[in-house]
């Protein structure tokens, strides 16, 4: 599994439709759920895969690594949560996994209305309302789902570590850093990068880094040595023949294409 991150929410409540579902394995300390309005698709949680039917919902806690995949445009409905809009929720994430993160569409009719009348809010008390539905439907989520008690495991160290890498990438970064940071030993954190990713930890830092400069090169005019310096490359020809060994091209040719 490549490239995860860990993503930080600016809202505490957002509702997108979508006809594609992200496919970058990715984590965040919301709570993540998918009503498949049309189309269908899988869904990939902490190694587990499940497939997604028109009217069946997904739900994520915070805190998986999750990501999608579908070969066919679809229309689905996504919710990302703070777990602090929710009322009395919090203990339930931080004590709980799920034995299947799947509610399918023949038990999932009412709490698919709710989601629909989140949409539908309107007015000066909008995210009051919409506050006190989506309430509504989690709890009737979470009473269709089967909960265990979590078992402590290497899961949230590997999670501190990836956070730590995908908000400083773009810095200095070593085994002996993360080690000191996080005060965890750099041999435990190279086992984990290399368990959980299959690869070594320069490896995935410089995948962090080109996935941003491919955005930077695509949505600005920026200089390439300047996106070079911007992610957190040392020197351009380092630049280049990450970018070569990630990609298949080189940065120039990259955004030529603009892709």
């Amino acid at each position: 599994m490549n490239n995860i991150k860990f993503e930080r929410k600016a809202k505490p409540i957002s509702i997108i439709i979508t006809s594609l579902l992200s496919s970058l394995p990715h984590f965040h300390r919301e709570l993540e759920l998918v009503y498949v309005m049309d189309g269908g698709c899988s869904a990939h949680v902490d190694g587990e895969t499940c497939t997604l039917e028109k009217g069946d919902i997904f739900m994520s806690f915070p805190g998986q690594i999750h990501y999608y995949m579908s070969s066919l445009k679809g229309k689905y409905y996504v919710l990302i949560l703070n777990p602090d809009v929710l009322y009395s929720m919090n203990e339930i994430f931080d004590s709980s996994v799920l034995l299947s993160n799947v509610i399918k569409k023949d038990i999932s009719c009412e709490i698919t209305k709710l989601f629909e009348k989140s949409l539908e809010c309107k007015g000066e008390y909008k995210k009051t309302l919409m506050a006190g539905i989506l309430n509504q439907a989690i709890a009737e989520c979470l009473s269709k789902l089967e909960l265990t008690k979590k078992i402590k495991s290497d899961s949230s160290a590997f999670q501190e570590i990836i956070k730590y890498c995908s908000n400083n990438f773009t810095e200095d970064i070593t085994l002996d850093i993360i080690s000191k940071n996080l005060h965890v030993s750099k041999f435990h954190i190279s086992h984990l990068i290399n368990e959980k990713l299959g690869m070594s930890l320069s490896l995935y830092i410089n995948m962090l880094r080109v996935d941003k400069a491919r955005t930077l090169l695509i949505d600005t005019n920026k200089k390439i040595a300047d996106i070079s310096e911007e992610v957190g490359f040392g020197s351009i020809r380092s630049f280049n023949r990450a970018f070569v060994n990630i990609t298949g091209e080189t940065p120039k040719d990259y955004r030529e294409k603009g892709v």
